[in-house]
């Protein structure tokens, strides 16, 4: 687990959070790549979410 790292992002209304997503990869992954992919997925999961209610 040295070697690894964790990317994470909250998803829902900045004022109450209702979960997060992440990834975990190498060390020297692709940051800007990896952040990219998880923040369009937490859109995606929080829009669903709000549509669902």
């Amino acid at each position: 687990m040295r070697q690894t790292s964790l990317v994470t992002v909250g998803y829902g209304a900045p004022e109450s959070p209702i979960g997060a997503l992440g990834i975990l990869g190498p060390t020297r992954m692709d940051y800007a790549g990896s952040m990219a992919a998880v923040s369009a997925v937490a859109r995606y999961v929080g829009r669903y979410i709000a549509e669902a209610n």
